[in-house]
């Protein structure tokens, strides 16, 4: 099996039903080399050891914040940041990262999820609602191109509901892209490439076959026709790094980024584990956070390599923030902190005002309320919601207004976010 085979050949695996014809809708061309990535903070990240420092002069109801100093807060441009507590170990990619680059960022503090739940807030943070079936903005990105793009949404690790609009493209590993690229055959046999062939023709079929709602079939046998395209194959081949790397996250940059190149990808989603730091906040944190930083470093590197970090929005997020104050009162420093709802979202790249801050929190980590419009702080302004943010990213995105936006409605209060 040759590698163009393999790659229309495994696209099959991760399908799921379709729910809306796609190819009878006008959805709008809003994506136009337009490339998004989303990477998830998974557990809840403590935004204080971020982007929204207080220092340890700095107390709530029930104790200090942060366990250094005030006065060593640090600063790229507009961007403030933590410093590094004296017990942590750290390779400070909070400081080497926002140095490189503060000047694509624009971090919103003060966002409201509404939720201290894992499950509620992985799904606010990522499509905007708390409800189940809501697909993730990467979906919503990629679903006008599931019928033309092979491997329209990536996805590597965590919350990824798609609501039946686009199919899913998992990852493979490091040896089978080796040896994609460095063999012309796959299988052993033409009989064995055909069984494969033939098995991913009769999924696809039955689930055509299956669908009875709103004309899906239509959909699924367009999506069929775009796995089975040979367009761009060979140039996403071509584009993908010698040596890929071992870890999922890093390989993901990788491939998202060759294959944004290649036009036949438009969104990807990442994620980085460890977050949930009831214990030892401060140095799984920071320690979780080198990891994070290291692999958006990475992805920023493939985005220009490839010649497309104009085109691309990279956005991060969480499912929550954490107390700002330690269990047990702060008395050892490895106490941890408990869930807060209260959190950070930060966006980069394409169609974001750089070295920019908007919104705030105040000493017990509550949101302080903007103008909608100036964004400014104003007692009678309204605080940061995920929906708001996702409402203001739809209409960057150029899809308010559409069949998706209309099907899955945020109804949050306009806020002039991404002028």
């Amino acid at each position: 099996m040759n590698r163009r085979e393999l790659i229309k050949a495994m696209g099959a695996i991760t399908l799921g039903a379709c729910s809306m014809s796609l190819s009878q809708v006008s959805l709008g061309k809003q994506n136009s080399g337009r490339n998004w990535v989303f990477v998830s903070a998974s557990g809840g990240w403590d935004v204080t050891n971020w982007w929204d420092p207080k220092g340890s002069e700095v107390t709530s109801a029930n104790g200090q914040v942060n366990n250094y100093p005030t006065s060593a807060i640090r600063n790229a441009g507009n961007i403030r940041y933590a410093a590094v507590p004296a017990h942590v170990e750290t390779e400070d990619m909070l400081h080497t990262f926002t140095q490189k680059h503060f000047r694509k960022m624009m971090v919103m503090n003060g966002v409201d999820q509404g939720t201290n739940s894992h499950t509620i807030g992985v799904r606010v943070c990522t499509s905007g609602l708390q409800a189940k079936g809501i697909p993730v903005f990467p979906a919503l990105m990629a679903a006008p191109y599931a019928a033309s793009q092979s491997m329209a949404y990536i996805h590597q690790d965590g919350h990824s509901e798609t609501a039946g609009l686009v199919a899913k493209t998992k990852i493979l590993t490091k040896a089978d892209y080796q040896r994609l690229a460095t063999t012309n055959t796959f299988l052993d046999s033409a009989a064995a490439t055909e069984n494969l062939v033939q098995k991913k023709r009769t999924i696809l079929s039955n689930l055509i076959a299956n669908e009875i709602a709103n004309n899906s079939g239509n959909a699924m046998a367009n999506l069929m026709n775009a796995r089975e395209s040979s367009d761009g194959v060979n140039e996403l081949l071509d584009m993908i790094p010698g040596a890929l790397n071992d870890d999922s996250k890093y390989r993901a940059s990788e491939i998202a980024a060759a294959a944004f190149k290649s036009g036949i990808a438009t969104s990807a989603s990442l994620r980085v584990n460890g977050f949930d730091t009831h214990s030892d906040n401060d140095q799984r944190q920071f320690s979780q956070m080198d990891v994070m930083l290291s692999v958006v470093d990475h992805l920023w590197d493939q985005l220009e390599h490839q010649g497309v970090a104009d085109q691309t929005t990279v956005v991060l997020c969480s499912e929550m923030g954490r107390r700002p104050y330690y269990d047990d009162g702060g008395e050892s420093v490895t106490e941890g902190k408990g869930h807060w709802p209260i959190s950070s979202m930060v966006f980069m790249g394409a169609g974001v005002s750089g070295n920019t801050v908007v919104g705030g929190t105040d000493d017990g980590l509550r949101p302080i309320k903007i103008n909608a419009n100036t964004l400014r702080p104003d007692e009678s302004g309204i605080a940061l919601t995920s929906e708001s943010i996702h409402d203001a990213l739809r209409r960057m995105a150029g899809i308010s207004g559409t069949v998706l936006d209309e099907k899955y409605p945020l109804n949050a209060p306009f806020m002039n976010l991404f002028a």
